[in-house]
């Protein structure tokens, strides 16, 4: 039976507002959540539900008895009032409880065989190019959202490609914790360096004495997460206002000299041309943060000399030889 991931609300509701110090018990648990079927009217496979919120480290289970982890009671925190899980929550358990998580170690593999589509601008794979077990609850990834189905091609959503590429380093696993700092560095950094390419842009329009351009500069980075680039700004007078600069910033915590650019964002860097640019910001960590960008780089395409190949999702740059 294909498990309904918005169920898991049921034993999280109960238990949040039944359990005690200990839990509570695994029979009286089940006893409570059969009394709601009788009035939301659907049959449910306790055991199978049960055995997912376990796998998800939702809660636990310990001398009969079944407890909240802390990831449940965050799960619960983010609750709306409604019975199905809503955005925020199957975000969160996306990230915090599958992601990395040995339990689904078979999903992995099966996500590892997603390639890049230039065209789609995500990892796809047509079932037809591979036999998806039949017993395989690949049903769990449309749930959570990872992945859609669109005329029988399977789409990654684009938000998940980095988790994808971090459980698909076979010589270097990390836990859990270590994903979630991982995670959580790198979107500190990452803001850090968008913030300063902001101001910086204010400012160097401001000196141009481009007012008006200097106030419509935007980090979009926030709203539109596959863009291809985090910042609209200017490179000139624009009465119109209308962006012709499009910036995708890359920060390091370190004084490193590389970054990662996705294939995504190379092909809105094709689309762009010279109204593309990567604002390259590192030392990011150190007490005094840098007032300009390290390196400003216009037209990577063609200033980077970039060879691209049909599976690579993304590619390591270096910019050694340019900051000499």
């Amino acid at each position: 039976m294909i498990k309904n991931i918005h169920d898991i609300t049921l034993f999280l509701k109960i238990l949040g507002k039944f359990q005690d110090s200990k839990g509570i018990d695994q029979t009286r648990l089940f006893f409570l959540i059969q009394e709601k079927p009788k009035l939301i009217q659907w049959n449910l496979e306790l055991e199978d539900i049960f055995q997912l919120g376990i796998s998800l480290n939702l809660f636990n289970q310990k001398n009969n008895h079944v407890i909240l982890s802390q990831k449940g009671l965050d799960v619960i925190e983010l609750d709306d009032g409604n019975f199905d899980l809503n955005e925020k929550q199957l975000e969160f358990i996306t990230e915090n409880c599958f992601f990395n998580n040995l339990n689904f170690s078979k999903l992995f593999d099966f996500l590892k065989l997603l390639k890049f589509d230039k065209i789609q601008k995500t990892l796809v794979l047509h079932p037809d190019d591979y036999p998806i077990p039949k017993k395989l609850p690949t049903e769990l990834l449309t749930q959570l959202q990872i992945i859609s189905i669109d005329s029988n091609l399977w789409k990654i959503n684009p938000k998940y490609i980095q988790f994808i590429e971090i459980i698909d380093n076979k010589k270097n696993p990390i836990t859990q914790n270590q994903l979630e700092i991982l995670l959580e560095e790198q979107k500190r950094v990452g803001l850090l360096a968008e913030q300063l390419t902001v101001k910086y842009e204010k400012e160097r329009l401001q000196k141009k004495k481009l007012s008006q351009e200097s106030k419509s500069v935007q980090q979009i980075s926030q709203i539109y997460a596959n863009k291809g680039y985090d910042i609209e700004s200017f490179s000139k007078k624009t009465p119109s206002l209308k962006p012709d600069l499009f910036i995708e910033v890359k920060g390091r915590k370190h004084r490193l000299m590389s970054f990662i650019i996705s294939a995504n964002e190379l092909f809105v860097a094709k689309q762009l041309g010279k109204q593309y640019a990567i604002y390259f910001w590192n030392n990011l960590g150190s007490k005094t943060p840098p007032l300009s960008p390290t390196k400003i780089i216009k037209d990577p395409l063609n200033t980077l000399n970039i060879q691209e190949c049909d599976n690579c999702l993304n590619y390591l740059i270096s910019l050694e030889d340019l900051v000499k």
